[in-house]
């Protein structure tokens, strides 16, 4: 079993996904859980990474590489709550907190 941190939901290889939508407070209990054993980041922007790694208390390295999933992993999600209209005002658009997130754990079976 492996934990994976990601800023989307999503479903990148065939699979039952479970989701259960958490408040940040779990959010972080199942992070700091696991974090002993490793995590994979698949954060692809430095600001969320920034944000997660100073609620966390870990460093969260921002990545884009491809994920891969076993069996039993258990992928934590936090995405922004809003969805931006036009991707290009990113650098433009306001401070993000904590507090602007969503978070999930998602259960994935092969």
């Amino acid at each position: 079993m492996k934990l994976h941190l990601m800023n989307s939901a999503m479903m990148p290889q065939e699979g039952t996904y479970t989701q259960k939508i958490v408040l940040k407070g779990e959010f972080k209990r199942e992070f700091l859980k696991f974090v002993n054993f490793g995590f994979e980041s698949y954060i692809g922007y430095p600001e969320t990474a920034r944000i997660l790694s100073e609620f966390l208390g870990q460093p969260v390295p921002v990545s884009r590489k491809e994920t891969k999933l076993a069996d039993g992993d258990i992928i934590l999600v936090a995405r922004l709550e809003y969805r931006l209209q036009n991707p290009h005002e990113k650098a433009e658009n306001r401070s993000k907190t904590i507090d602007d997130f969503i978070f999930s754990i998602v259960y994935y079976r092969k």
